[in-house]
């Protein structure tokens, strides 16, 4: 009787053991590529004995629109643009070894999440949604006038007075960056695909490769 009733016990309870188990082994696994979550950060480091600046971008299609709004310690250029439809933010640094430190410090940085996905720190390029994932925000165009945005990538960082920085108000902030590439001396901040800039990068995926053979 005892030893049926032992059965009966590993029957019921063997399936949440097992669905617990795997629960815990998710908990550990990786977010995402250039993410900016703990882990092994070579992954997102590629070699590279080449050299380059924003001129290799541009000769690849990237359009520049401004400077960042941050200070990033040894760079030379900091700046962000749009390349295939999506934002795409540079930092170059005056060699792989300053990018591999600064460089993976700030793309960290420039990434971060906390655990409802939406920015922590002080992060350069911020998109505002609201619940449904649309854009929620307001952004001035260059002559002055304020319109309603549908675009997710808009920079909440301004400088109101002096050197002062401070976030526009928004209930939901998302980095605009959720993947990072660090190839040689120049790191590349990239926005995801889809409606909402969740899915993976294209342009982190496809530009270490089109860089190297430009």
């Amino acid at each position: 009787m005892n030893r049926f009733s032992a059965d009966i016990r590993l029957r019921v309870f063997l399936p949440a053991i097992l669905a617990l188990v795997a629960a815990l082994a998710a908990c550990g696994t990786d977010d995402g590529p250039g993410s900016g979550s703990d882990g092994d950060d070579s992954r997102f480091v590629i070699e590279s004995t080449a050299t380059f600046s924003s001129a290799n971008l541009k000769s690849l299609g990237w359009k520049e629109q401004k400077d960042f709004v941050l200070e990033y310690p040894e760079s030379i250029e900091a700046k962000w643009g749009f390349l295939n439809t999506k934002e795409l933010g540079i930092l170059v640094y005056p060699s792989a070894e300053v990018a591999k430190v600064q460089g993976l410090q700030a793309a960290k940085e420039q990434t971060a999440t906390g655990e409802d996905g939406q920015a922590v720190g002080v992060i350069d390029r911020i998109s505002c949604r609201d619940a449904q994932g649309q854009s929620a925000v307001k952004h001035r165009e260059s002559g002055g006038a304020e319109r309603d945005s549908t675009v997710v990538h808009v920079s909440f960082q301004s400088r109101p007075s002096g050197d002062t920085i401070e976030p526009r108000v928004c209930s939901n902030q998302f980095p605009t960056y959720t993947e990072f590439r660090i190839l040689g001396n120049v790191v590349l901040l990239c926005e995801g695909e889809g409606r909402t800039g969740n899915d993976p990068s294209k342009n982190c995926r496809d530009l270490p490769d089109q860089l190297q053979g430009n």
